[in-house]
């Protein structure tokens, strides 16, 4: 077996790799994404990848990867020989765009892990920290490596992805935008240390990159160019030397102008012209014809296998790590480990209560059959919500071939079977003894429970595990558990018992772990255990004490077969391709109006000459103004609308901010300062850029701006007490209120949060319709969307959902763009943006940028812009630069002023070299004070005032009714309309809401009708009622509880930003909920009754539909509220544990009402099901005759009582209406600060 790392040496360098692809050409549902591609990537080379959005960047690395599941044409050879999947896994390293990380480890932890597995197996322990620190070093993460994954920045999080696949020593090493949300300072250290991977260790290094400054594009030996050739797909336009760039593009036509930076340059060339004019070029050209001819050495495929490693480290070895860091993150997530043991203890002892002195008998029984079933939902609800999350992660690292599948489930079974010990361990010691089970024989008695309990559990574990890798999302696994639960249920022998299971249902009796549990458990408790308990399990349930030992053979099988399936279930799932995107309808082909009325295509985009000294000219001009599609030209206030709608004026009000000698502490560290003595103007009609390195405290100043920072005190060492913000912020020349920002600006957050279900276009439809004034038509509505839609380049992605890691949909880039959008459709004149340009293409960046300033100059908005890596040429365009380090303010004026301030300090930029990028690299390497100091000498030369007060564009009394005035745009009565609409048709649509509730909700309600047909009037005729009426409210509950947290940032986002109340969308959610409970309770009533035969009284029908539904309306209420006072979807689902047990344990049919113990009553009174279940019971067996009366005397229940449970469950519906409303008031705007 091989287990050195195939392409590292004893010297650390990589066997040369050459990769090429040759007429490549890639399809997806008949569309050509890549077309007749050929490329040469040259071992100990780091070539670039760039082209416009769309041009197939990560499709082409992808392709290249053997990892998309399109039709592919041609050849990708690997030093001259095709390659295999499996064979590519042990060559590359890939790091996604998205930042898949464990979110639970420190920045340390993680880095260590990934030496320990991607390190060769020569290396001691030492060796592999040395190296993960070394790595942590070059990328400037030292001071952070002790934080949390789930705490750090963005672009901290990027480099720590990019850290972990440097540990490898894989020959390909693929990054898809590594750059991407970096400061040029951080960037540059980024591509250095890629530089180095390249020339010292021989790999063969391709990154797809955006937005390169010309001194970060020298660094790379080639770069290869994309661009789409109209709707065939992207071709090489490119593959040369970085130097030859300039004179290529001027031979085709295209000189790069002075001063402009040439990356930035062809960007524009390739969104302007196309790929077929410049693919002609590149194919007559020479440099192709040289590449053209060069080949790798072939390698013979026997030779390669026997001996190519295929793993870095031994199978043990990565067991073992794995399984270390499996246990470490089940620990020391308090949503995994710690919340199981938690809810796991407290129900057994809430099970020991109920059942300490009580008789043996029937209720008992049953007690112990849910204590059974109870282990099995707690333990399995958050393996499938773990496991879909953990898959992309587990994924990325098993594509790169770090660990096979095999040595990763036995890490996962090995936890499964410690988590077993322990509880099996607990269960022993402390519940068996508590509720009264016989302990004689000693000790084989409690022997023999340990190994059930140990065996079941076992089992469970696996069958969470299993389940949890073949949903796709974690309320799908959600529901397949609700799907298992209820058929296990009601075929395990026990309710009903086995004599009365149908024919129909009794193949689902074997296959089943309630059936060998439960009946083991009780044989275990029940027997020498006095005559009752011995007749109770033989007479009333039919269960012989002689079939223990073939419970244990039964156990052991279903632990054996769970075993190989969920080893199989992860191979399936790892060595899938990738899904690709489809569109919902097809895309209509984007068009403006001109005053004319006839259609019009996009002019096409003219270069200018950039600026200079802080004047603004358009960098993007039209040919026809009265096309609206030059931002820098517009003057068109319904944002490039078509013209023949007739849009608002436009902004009316504008509203300057201004800060005076501001400092910020965070409460929990009030040692650090955030933002320290800063003073700076932001006028009306400008906008303002906002730069700094990584640290620097920018988001922190917008979420200062925007009110989102937490207030309040804290105390210094000396014990003084001092506010987190001091100094004064100024709006319009009045102290700020900033709990009012939503009614003056908007904050576009620097993560995209959208989503996921819908396209583009619905997005922004939605937005536009909640953010329109209400005089608005909704043709206005739909025309000011196109133009936003055409503004930023969203055309052709415009009937594309918007997708997630999991869910294939736009690009990272074109989420961006979307974000920005959402925002640009309010009609306030203030406008934050957190990073607009991360992940887009100069084209792209430049024309939001342009869009955003056309904003600021047309409507008088006052927008503040933090940005990465932005073009020289693009900051000229600004009106104010602001650059943060550490918190202190350093610059503060026109862009152009930037280098004479350099220069005064002794650091004169070079003539070649961006300002910008230039001063990041100063402020990191020479420190902010001296540059603090001079800001602050130069200011005072200058005569300027810090404290002196703007020019007020508002009357106190205008900017008082501003802010006193309608919180929003339209009326909440509408907003909750549209709230309602949007919410139905996401749940509509998405296959993870309707379907996974309506699928599993019939099958359960043909299940429960097959399994109690025809079943006669006795006391497990009652099992049927309940099985029906819980499984509807448990549908339900399942089917909005994982939904709600998934929503929570989109929810917190929307309303911070003013968009609606919290009103509006509570009530929309609550209606929903209604209405989902109500036409689900249709067929799913329907089926189980009429297969039961129970009653065929429409009044009996129409009443037990109506306690369903009511119990049901009440589940989904309370499944609203818990979604949105847990964080995320696992603690959602850990917490409607207990209430679905609850609701089981305390419906009076498991346990009957005179069994429940007094202090326990409360709860039998509190919850729906009691009541729904009286109803249902009644109303079906009240004219049964003596039998009936035999049943209901048995639970204790009245058909007088009937109408006093009708006006309790409304009256819970309308508890949880309103407490809901106060619950959603109190976590939304309670995380406003």
């Amino acid at each position: 077996m091989a287990v050195a790392p195939q392409a590292e040496n004893e010297k650390g360098r990589c066997k040369p790799t050459m990769l090429q692809a040759v007429n490549l050409r890639y399809m997806v549902g008949g569309k050509t994404i890549l077309k007749d591609v050929n490329a040469t990537f040259e071992p100990c080379k780091l070539t670039a990848l760039m082209g416009p959005s769309g041009a197939g960047k990560t499709t082409m690395l992808n392709t290249l990867a053997l990892r998309s599941s399109g039709e592919r044409t041609g050849d990708i050879l690997v030093n001259g020989m095709p390659m295999s999947r499996a064979r590519m896994r042990r060559q590359l390293s890939y790091m996604p765009q998205d930042d898949i990380l464990y979110m639970q480890l420190t920045v340390r932890q993680l880095l260590y892990y990934a030496a320990i597995m991607r390190c060769p197996r020569e290396w001691d322990y030492e060796k592999k920290r040395e190296r993960a620190d070394n790595i942590m070093l070059s990328l400037g993460m030292m001071h952070v490596a002790d934080n949390f994954m789930g705490a750090v920045s963005g672009g901290q999080r990027k480099r720590a992805s990019a850290a972990i696949e440097f540990m490898s020593g894989r020959p390909l090493l693929f990054m898809d935008e590594p750059t991407s949300g970096l400061d040029s300072a951080t960037a540059k250290a980024l591509v250095e240390r890629l530089s180095r991977a390249a020339h010292d260790e021989n790999r063969t290094v391709i990154c797809t990159i955006h937005q390169p400054s010309w001194d970060l594009i020298t660094k790379f030996d080639r770069v290869v160019l994309l661009a789409a050739r109209g709707e065939i797909g992207g071709t090489v336009v490119y593959d040369a030397p970085p130097g030859d760039i300039t004179s290529y593009f001027a031979a085709g036509g295209s000189p790069v102008p002075k001063g402009e930076n040439p990356a930035d340059h062809l960007m524009y060339v390739l969104k302007d012209e196309g790929g077929d004019k410049w693919a002609t070029v590149w194919k007559d050209s020479s440099a192709r014809t040289e590449l053209a001819v060069r080949t790798g050495e072939h390698v013979d495929d026997d030779e390669e296998d026997d001996d190519e490693p295929i793993y870095p480290i031994s199978y043990w070895e990565q067991y073992r790590a794995l399984f270390v860091r499996t246990l470490h993150i089940w620990v020391a997530d308090p949503q995994q480990g710690p919340l199981i043991a938690k809810m796991l203890v407290a129900i057994n002892i809430v099970i020991a209560l109920l059942l300490y002195g009580m008789p043996n008998n029937l209720s008992k029984a049953n007690t112990v059959f849910y204590l059974v079933m109870v282990q099995l939902t707690m333990t399995v609800t958050p393996l499938v919500v773990i496991m879909p999350e953990e898959k992309s992660i587990v994924l990325r690292e098993y594509r790169n071939g770090v660990f096979s599948a095999t040595t990763y489930w036995l890490a996962r079974f090995t936890l499964g079977m410690c988590h077993a010990t322990l509880v099996a361990t607990f269960t022993t010691l402390f519940t068996y003894p508590l509720i009264g089970l016989p302990l004689t024989p000693f000790p084989s008695k409690m022997l023999r429970w340990w190994l059930f309990e140990f065996m079941y559990i076992g089992c469970v574990m696996m069958l969470g595990l299993t389940v949890g890798v073949f949903s796709s999302s974690a309320l799908t696994g959600i529901k397949m558990v609700v799907s298992i639960q209820i058929p296990w249920l009601v075929s395990s022998g026990i309710l009903p018992p086995l004599s009365m299971i149908r024919p129909a249902v009794f193949p689902f009796h074997y296959p089943n772990l309630y059936s060998w549990g439960a009946k083991l458990a009780l044989t275990i408790g029940f027997t020498h255990n006095g005559g009752k308990a011995y007749d109770t399990i033989t007479e009333e349930l039919g269960i012989h004490p002689g079939n223990a030992d073939s419970c244990y053979m039964a156990l052991a099988i279903c632990f054996v077969v769970l075993f190989f399936v969920g080893l199989g279930a992860v191979h399936r799932s790892l060595n899938r391709a990738d899904s690709t995107a489809g569109q919902r309808s097809p895309v209509a082909k984007a068009t403006v109006k001109n005053h004319g009325g006839s259609r019009a295509t996009m002019p096409p985009v003219v270069v200018a000459e950039p600026a200079t000294k802080g004047t603004k000219t358009p960098l993007v001009a039209c040919d026809d103004e009265d096309l609206g599609c030059t931002p820098a030209m517009s003057t068109n206030s319904g944002y490039g609308a078509t013209d023949d709608i007739e849009a608002p004026t436009g902004m009316t009000k504008s509203v300057p901010i201004e800060l005076r000698d501001v400092t910020y502490r965070h409460k929990k560290s009030p040692e650090k300062i955030a933002i320290n003595g800063v003073t700076a103007h932001f006028d009306a009609g400008s906008i303002t850029c906002l730069m700094g390195p990584s640290g620097a405290g920018k988001t922190t100043l917008l979420n200062l701006l925007s009110g989102r920072l937490p207030g309040g005190t804290f105390t210094t060492i000396d014990g003084r007490t001092q506010p987190c913000l001091q100094g004064e912020v100024i709006v319009d020349g009045y102290p700020a209120d900033f709990s009012a920002f939503k009614k003056i600006g908007t904050l576009t957050p620097q993560d995209e949060i959208l989503t996921e279900i819908l396209t583009v276009r619905q997005t922004l439809l939605y937005t536009a319709e909640l953010r329109s004034p209400p005089t608005w038509t909704y043709d206005q509505k739909v025309a000011r969307v196109d133009a936003i839609v055409e503004k930023l380049g969203l055309r052709e992605k415009a009937h594309n959902v918007v997708g997630s890691p999991l869910r294939v949909g736009i690009s990272g880039g074109q989420k961006k763009r979307l974000s920005i959008g959402m925002d640009l459709l309010a009609e306030l004149p203030v406008m934050l943006v957190d990073e607009p340009t991360t992940g887009l293409d100069a084209s792209a960046a430049l024309n939001v940028i342009q869009t955003l300033i056309a904003l600021a100059s047309d409507q008088h908005r006052t927008i503040i812009c933090t940005i990465h890596q932005p073009p020289w040429s693009m900051v000229l365009q600004f009106d104010q630069l602001v650059l943060l380090a550490l918190g202190n303010l350093v610059f503060d004026g026109p862009p152009a002023g930037l280098p004479e301030f350099l220069l005064s300090g002794g650091s004169p930029p070079p003539s070649n070299e961006n300002p910008c990028d230039f001063a990041m690299v100063v402020l990191v390497s020479e420190g902010v004070e001296k540059w603090v100091m001079l800001r602050d000498s130069s200011k005072s030369k200058a005569g300027h005032d810090p404290r002196k007060l703007m020019t007020k564009s508002l009357s106190q009394q205008d900017l008082s009714a501003m802010l006193e005035g309608e919180s929003y745009v339209i009326p909440e009565l509408q907003q909750y309309k549209i709230l309602l609409r949007r919410l139905a048709y996401i749940y509509l649509v998405d296959e993870d809401q309707f379907p996974e509730v309506l699928i599993p909700s019939l099958i359960i309600s043909t299940f429960v009708g097959i399994s109690f047909h025809n079943f006669g009037v006795n006391l497990f005729l009652s099992g049927s009622l309940l099985c029906g009426t819980l499984s509807h409210g448990m549908t339900i509950l399942n089917g909005i509880i994982l939904a709600i947290p998934t929503e929570r940032e989109l929810i917190l986002r929307e309303f911070r930003n003013g968009t609606y109340s919290v009103a509006a969308y509570w009530f929309a959610r609550a209606t929903l909920s209604i209405l989902i409970s109500f036409f689900h309770g249709f067929p799913m009533v329907a089926i189980w009754y009429s297969l039961v035969g129970l009653t065929p009284r429409f009044t009996a029908i129409f009443q037990v539909w109506v306690a369903s539904t009511l119990n049901a309306t009440i589940f989904g209420l309370f499944g609203n509220v818990l979604g949105l006072v847990c964080k995320t979807p696992l603690a959602s689902a850990q917490i409607s544990e207990p209430f679905g047990n609850a609701m089981i344990l305390f419906s009076g049919q498991i346990i009957t009402k005179h069994f429940i113990k007094v202090y326990a009553r409360p709860f039998y009174y509190a919850l729906p099901i009691s009541y729904a279940f009286e109803i249902a019971v009644t109303a079906t067996l009240e004219h049964k005759g003596d039998d009936g009366k035999e049943v209901l005397s048995y639970y204790n229940l009245h058909a007088s009582n009937r109408h006093f449970d009708y006006a309790v469950l409304s009256c819970m519906v309308f508890f949880w209406i309103f407490a809901g409303y106060f619950v959603a008031k109190a976590k939304i705007k309670g995380q406003e600060n």
